[in-house]
């Protein structure tokens, strides 16, 4: 199986893909894609130095990850 240029990997990325050139691609990605449907997505948040500390802390006291925190907190803010 042929590796795709970087020239493939980007049209894939930003999803204008070349019909002709990336089906080989997709039909070999398809079956994996079936079996693992996330039902989360990945999120980039940027924040001030300051609440950078204060949520390293918040986690630190409660034993639990800061991005547990995130996900309580946007739950929270979307219920």
């Amino acid at each position: 199986m042929a590796r795709p240029s970087a020239e493939e990997m980007f049209r894939n990325m930003i999803g204008r893909r070349d019909t002709s050139a990336a089906k080989p691609v997709e039909e070999a990605a398809a079956p994996a894609a079936e079996k693992k449907k996330a039902s989360t997505v990945q999120v980039t948040v940027r924040l001030r130095p300051e609440q950078h500390r204060q949520l390293k802390e918040a986690a630190f006291h409660r034993d639990c990850d800061m991005s547990e925190l995130v996900r309580q907190a946007l739950d929270q803010f979307f219920a």
